[in-house]
């Protein structure tokens, strides 16, 4: 989420500001700034913002940055000058109450990308080919193994084996076909 607001920030001061024919240092100081969206704006909210929310105050704040530089040229942006528009500008978000967005008590839940899910969704497959060809083929060898050394005695755990290979995947099959439904 902190490299989408990054970007988000960018975009919008990039679209309204000629970051290419600033100084160096003042080019880094705003690529510094675009990753402090956090640190700056929500570090003594009281709370924490919607996804929502952040988007809005990255954008308002690039809209905010570019307005107060609006009047310089771009080579006359310096990084003390810089640094004092960005200071105004997370003053002003505290004093006129975090521009009217309202900070959530509990966390907001993380937006998951697609790749995301699709590494997680990936991971319950994974186990369970890790489980059914390695693990409990090694469990139902060496107790049958033992079954067939020791015929006299009870061949239990091999059984048990058995039955926990078979019901954790009939189980995964079923609670994936619970999910597509």
């Amino acid at each position: 989420m902190a490299e989408l607001i990054e970007n988000i920030f960018m975009d919008s001061f990039k679209r309204e500001f000629d970051l290419g024919s600033m100084t160096a240092e003042a080019q880094d100081l705003v690529k510094t700034m675009s990753k402090q969206q956090n640190a700056d704006f929500a570090s003594s909210s009281g709370g924490h913002f919607s996804a929502e929310s952040r988007e809005f105050i990255a954008k308002e704040s690039a809209f905010r940055l570019v307005k107060a530089l609006s009047s310089k040229n771009a080579t006359e942006v310096d990084r003390d000058l810089l640094q004092q528009e960005w200071n105004k500008i997370v003053r002003d978000f505290y004093q006129l109450n975090f521009w009217g967005q309202v900070p959530q008590k509990s966390k907001p839940a993380k937006v998951k990308t697609e790749e995301q899910k699709r590494m997680r969704e990936l991971a319950a497959y994974i186990w369970v080919a890790f489980q059914a060809w390695i693990v409990m083929k090694l469990i139902i060898f060496y107790f049958g193994i033992e079954a067939a050394d020791n015929p006299q005695e009870s061949h239990w755990l091999l059984y048990a084996a058995i039955l926990f290979s078979f019901g954790s995947l009939v189980l995964f099959a079923w609670r994936k076909f619970k999910k597509e439904e």
